[in-house]
């Protein structure tokens, strides 16, 4: 086991590295989606959420964005690695372009990842600002009653119909 994690551990780093963006632009199109998923997640939740559920569902879809990206991108830097057929120490910058093509594509092949994966902050916001609107409309409809029921007893009482 600690033979296997001494000959994985520089290869794994090697493939970590090739996350680390080279350029401002390359950041922004790599991880820049991700963050401004989040953000507008968390600016649409339900009226009345507050700053810290708010805060939690960015949270949430940063890290589910994030990882889906991260993912996408090592299997796309392994597929291109494969496709290149050398090791990293041997690549040219040609093949090191060819690599940094696939991880964009594997990037954009886990895309679908952020679908499918479960949002608990997410469920418990919306289910818990249904219940809210939904408590909050049946206390509405019954002050709506009570309000006809009153001036049903008041016209029925104005009329004589009713003694007092």
């Amino acid at each position: 086991m600690i033979r296997f994690a001494t000959q994985a551990a520089p290869k794994i780093a090697k493939y970590l590295g090739l996350l680390v963006p080279k350029t401002g632009t390359e950041a922004a199109l790599r991880f820049g989606p991700d963050l401004l998923f989040a953000a507008a997640n968390a600016a649409i939740a339900p009226e009345g959420t507050s700053k810290e559920d708010r805060a939690k569902l960015a949270g949430e879809d940063l890290a589910i964005g994030l990882g889906a990206s991260i993912l996408g991108q090592l299997g796309g830097a392994g597929l291109g690695r494969a496709m290149v057929g050398k090791r990293f120490a041997a690549m040219n910058a040609a093949d090191r372009a060819k690599i940094g093509s696939a991880m964009t594509f594997g990037d954009i092949a886990a895309g679908p990842l952020n679908m499918i994966s479960p949002r608990p902050v997410m469920e418990d916001v919306y289910q818990r600002a249904a219940l809210e609107a939904q408590e909050q409309q049946q206390a509405e409809m019954q002050g709506q009653l009570q309000e006809r029921e009153q001036a049903l007893i008041q016209a029925l009482l104005g009329s004589g119909l009713l003694l007092k």
